[in-house]
């Protein structure tokens, strides 16, 4: 598999023979035309579109005639599949895995997932990160940081 986007480099579409492509929210427009591109080009290209819910999706009909096979991954499980987790770098390594290992092996599954609200800091995300490790509960966290914002606003 080849990592083609956000590099802001031109993507070279030429006949891999399998695509995958993955967008979420405004990714979907480049998205589909790098798509559409790679089917004309002769590849199978799947699809996989994701959003927290079906209602934030758009161009699902557009991005089914840009593939060969489009896959809805939503977090509250409305779409045609659910995100049950994410896969990052981090997770995993080519180079030192077998290729017959299962994603669900490596996954960070959902649950384990740490949010943290829009205008959080680095240095808030790793004060929180750095708690969850130690085994601190995440929602509690999540909780007063919210509670102490909100503080901070209303004394301004």
């Amino acid at each position: 598999m080849m990592d083609f986007l956000p590099k802001r480099k031109p993507t070279h579409i030429k006949n891999y023979g399998t695509v995958i492509c993955v967008a979420g929210g405004y990714g979907a427009a480049p998205c589909y035309l790098i798509a559409k591109a790679f089917k004309e080009a002769g590849n199978k290209v799947y699809m996989i579109m994701g959003a927290r819910n079906k209602d934030l999706l758009f161009w699902q009909d557009k991005m089914a005639t840009a593939c060969s096979e489009l896959h809805i991954a939503t977090d509250d499980g409305t779409g045609t599949d659910k995100l049950l987790g994410i896969v990052t770098s981090r997770d995993y390594r080519v180079s030192r895995m077998d290729p017959t290992t299962p994603v669900s092996a490596f996954m960070t599954p959902l649950e384990k997932l740490v949010y943290a609200p829009e205008g959080t800091s680095l240095k808030e995300a790793n004060d929180v990160l750095a708690k969850v490790k130690k085994g601190e509960d995440f929602a509690k966290l999540a909780e007063k940081a919210e509670k102490e914002k909100e503080k901070g606003k209303a004394e301004k």
